[in-house]
C-alpha cells in the first residue's frame, strides 16, 4: 500500500465520480510508483479501455486530485496523488521515479538563490541520477 494512502483514504474521494473515474483515483491511491496510463490499466483490470482510463485521468488532472509528470517530450506521462511538496529522483537505468523529500527544516527558499522578494508556491523538479538496487523503488 502506498505511503501517500491511510486507512480512511478512501473516503477522501468526491462524490459523484464516476466507477471507473473512481476507480482509476483508487488505484493512484494505494502506489507509490508514478505509473503511466498504460500501467494503471493494468492495476484497474481488464474491464476498463485505455482510452477510458485517459479520459479519467485528464478529468481528475484538471479537477486537481492527481499530479501529471512529464520527463522527456514524446514519453508517457507519469501520475501520481502526492501533493505534498517533494521532488522526483529518476532512476536513469529503470527510468522510475521516486519521491523525495527536504530533509526536515530545509524549505525550498534556502536551497536556492531568489530574486530578493521573489517566494516559491509550488514545486515541480526532477533529480535524475542511480537509486541503488537495495532500494526498491515500488
Amino acid at each position: 500500500m502506498s505511503k501517500h494512502s491511510t486507512a480512511t483514504q478512501d473516503d477522501k474521494i468526491p462524490a459523484g465520480l464516476t466507477p471507473r473515474r473512481r476507480a482509476v483515483l483508487q488505484a493512484l491511491m494505494h502506489t507509490d510508483t508514478h505509473p503511466t496510463a498504460r500501467e494503471i490499466r493494468q492495476m484497474v483490470g481488464p474491464h476498463i479501455c485505455l482510452a477510458t482510463v485517459y479520459h479519467a485521468l485528464d478529468y481528475l488532472t484538471q479537477a486537481g486530485l492527481v499530479n501529471e509528470h512529464h520527463l522527456s517530450s514524446g514519453g508517457p506521462a507519469r501520475y501520481c496523488v502526492n501533493f505534498t511538496p517533494h521532488f522526483h529522483l529518476v532512476d536513469e537505468a529503470s527510468g522510475r521515479m521516486l519521491d523525495v523529500q527536504l530533509k526536515p527544516g530545509i524549505r525550498p527558499e534556502d536551497v536556492f538563490e531568489l530574486p530578493e522578494g521573489a517566494r516559491i508556491s509550488s514545486i515541480k523538479a526532477y533529480l535524475h541520477g542511480q537509486v541503488p538496487p537495495s532500494l526498491s523503488i515500488s
